[in-house]
């Protein structure tokens, strides 16, 4: 699912793979939802640490309790 339609719950695990081999078969067997960071261009991947990033700021951005 694309990163812009997930609801990441309050409590969750973030499972990052490695740079060339991803995510071993049988973790992603346990996971319940798999995300998608959309990207243009002809380039299909991020640094491990970019992607991890980039997720942590969406987590952030839906959990935080900014007062205004």
């Amino acid at each position: 699912m694309p990163l812009q339609h997930v609801s990441l719950p309050r409590r969750c695990v973030l499972l990052l793979g490695a740079e060339k081999e991803g995510i071993p078969v049988d973790l992603l067997q346990e996971v319940d939802r798999l995300v998608e960071i959309p990207q243009l261009g002809i380039t299909r991947s991020l640094n491990v640490h970019v992607s991890g990033a980039l997720l942590l700021w969406e987590y952030t951005r839906q959990h935080a309790q900014l007062s205004e």
